[in-house]
């Protein structure tokens, strides 16, 4: 039987949600191998040693917050917003006309302090491929 043209189809969010996750969890696989294969070609491989001690950290101790887990992205943490305006009482910042912040969680804060100083912001496209 087909459906009524007039109504909208319904929305499953426990489907949307579950096949979301399973989403996120495979491009974090995918974003962990390829961290690990490019690790191996690193000249510098102490700062992801530093990385992964600090991701590490964050969730034993867990100062984490959404988006979990942490590994492979910038991380969001507790006291993220007070280090936004830390970072907006700094005279860099405000001396500065232009500012880029990467869209990651954490900087939410720091993105709208930019804009509340009528700075310009420049944020990159997230998971841009060239």
């Amino acid at each position: 039987r087909l459906a009524d043209a007039s109504s909208p189809p319904s929305f499953d969010e426990k489907a949307f949600e579950t096949d979301r996750l399973a989403k996120d969890a495979q491009a974090m696989n995918e974003m962990s191998e390829v961290a690990t294969q490019e690790f191996a070609k690193l000249r510098t491989p102490w700062k992801w040693r530093i990385r992964k001690a600090v991701w590490d950290y964050l969730e034993e101790k867990n100062i984490a917050q959404f988006p979990r887990p942490v590994h492979h992205r910038i991380p969001n943490f507790m006291g993220a917003d007070e280090a936004a305006e830390n970072l907006a009482s700094l005279p860099e910042f405000q001396a500065a006309n232009m500012v880029k912040v990467n869209p990651d969680t954490p900087q939410r804060r720091v993105r709208h302090l930019v804009l509340e100083n009528d700075k310009t912001l420049l944020t990159p496209q997230p998971r841009l491929r060239t």
